[in-house]
């Protein structure tokens, strides 16, 4: 009974690492964040393998023969590579995976489609207008597709998520970047102003850190909006938003001291509104004017773990959805004049991107296998804000990841894919 705890010592080959049995499996006993169903089904499985390990060395010290060593020394690999298949693949896959038996619908006409091309994770708000998406092909080559008609225009900055990222866009297409000076351990912001010209550096002001993130262009392209610290005498600097604009000598700041010490990060900038709205802390949001005001929040959408990045400010309202779950299901929330809502992603699927048109009506959600034991088809869906119905979806080979948008309210854009060509595909909305 002693030798046989030895199996808690067996190697277990995850996905990305290895690691002993024991102190997996009693790391997640002890976070208590999976289901029951998991734990038991864990817990039972390392029960199990104790047993037969008990069993085994029980009928070797009962006659100890070299042929019955050497039984048991083929075995305890075969045993080891069983009980990593058991706890890492066919447990969560019981339990996270459901079954989806929904169907595709929606037959929207395809206004039209750019082959070789992939929809790109970039926000930018769409206006009454026609729109560019932001594309990338095969190469990691970045570009912008004017509407209508799909056009491909290339960008003269090479994106390529390790020393130069885009940041933020506008409607219009100008943009934000930055590039790390890996040597120096610093960032230096850009901004390209579009129409051929050269982009422009941008220097953080005085009061920022390099603690407080980037910069965000604004909405209409015309600002940039930093988060500052303003020095006090003898106490904790005061978080602040400085707004700067581009091309012409004037600033516009709002102080975030009446919100409480919180890590902030910026989410958006509306001009227009005279709006900014920041995550605190990773899970609230707040939208402030530019005087001071705290124009609603800050709240939190309930029962959702959302990032800044997974929260979106729509007409009238806001789309929000869960950064990361680790064993429940995905969901997404929304409050937007058409409706209130909430919607349940199927289990073992992860939500990749999601957009709300710019009427409100329309939400878009691209979902993708959240967990590498999920062997489901990613898809993408969209939903009625007013009841939360399904209008549309369509199904996609596993690990598309989808990106969604709404370039103006007629269009709908995603990223389609069969076997391993990809193609962006802009739809007609019914009614649009």
């Amino acid at each position: 009974m002693l030798a046989s705890f030895a199996v808690y010592l067996l190697p277990i080959a995850g996905p990305h690492a290895v690691a002993l049995f024991g102190p997996t499996l009693l790391g997640g006993l002890l976070r208590g964040a999976r289901p029951v169903s998991w734990l038991a089904a864990e817990v039972t499985t390392a029960l199990g393998a104790q047993g037969a390990a008990a069993l085994a060395i029980y009928w070797l010290i009962r006659r100890p023969t070299w042929p019955r060593g050497l039984v048991l020394a083929l075995a305890a690999p075969a045993g080891t590579a069983l009980l990593s298949w058991l706890y890492v693949w066919a447990i969560p896959a019981a339990v996270l995976v459901e079954g989806d038996p929904a169907h595709e619908s929606g037959h929207w006409p395809v206004a039209c489609a750019q082959p070789g091309q992939a929809l790109a994770p970039v926000r930018a708000r769409a206006g009454t207008g026609p729109a560019p998406l932001w594309v990338i092909d095969a190469d990691g080559r970045w570009a912008r597709l004017a509407l209508p008609g799909c056009a491909v225009a290339p960008v003269a900055v090479l994106f390529n998520n390790v020393d130069t990222v885009l940041d933020s866009a506008a409607r219009d297409g100008r943009f934000l970047f930055h590039r790390i000076d890996a040597r120096a351990g610093r960032r230096h912001w850009w901004y390209a102003p579009g129409d051929g010209q050269a982009p422009l550096r941008l220097e953080p002001p005085p009061s920022h850190s390099r603690v407080d993130g980037g910069p965000i262009l604004s909405a209409d392209g015309d600002w940039v909006g930093w988060l500052v610290r303003i020095p006090t005498r003898g106490g904790s600097p005061i978080p602040a938003i400085l707004v700067r604009a581009l091309g012409a000598p004037r600033e516009l700041g709002a102080s975030l001291g009446e919100l409480g010490p919180a890590a902030f990060s910026l989410v958006d900038l509306d001009m227009e509104a005279q709006e900014a709205t920041l995550a605190l802390n990773d899970r609230a949001f707040v939208a402030i004017a530019l005087d001071g005001t705290v124009r609603w929040g800050p709240f939190t959408p309930e029962g959702l773990e959302p990032l800044p990045a997974t929260f979106r400010r729509a007409e009238g309202g806001w789309v929000a959805w869960d950064g990361y779950r680790e064993a429940d299901a995905y969901h997404l929330a929304w409050s937007l004049p058409a409706g209130k809502g909430r919607h349940r992603v199927r289990g073992g699927r992860g939500i990749a991107a999601a957009a709300v048109s710019p009427d409100g009506r329309l939400i878009a959600v691209s979902v993708s296998a959240a967990v590498p034991v999920a062997d489901v088809p990613d898809a993408v869906y969209v939903l009625r804000a007013a009841d939360g119905a399904e209008v549309f979806r369509r199904f996609l080979p596993r690990g598309t990841r989808s990106q969604v948008a709404f370039p103006t309210r007629e269009l709908f854009a995603y990223t389609h894919r069969v076997g391993n060509v990809s193609e962006v595909r802009v739809l007609g909305l019914p009614g649009g």
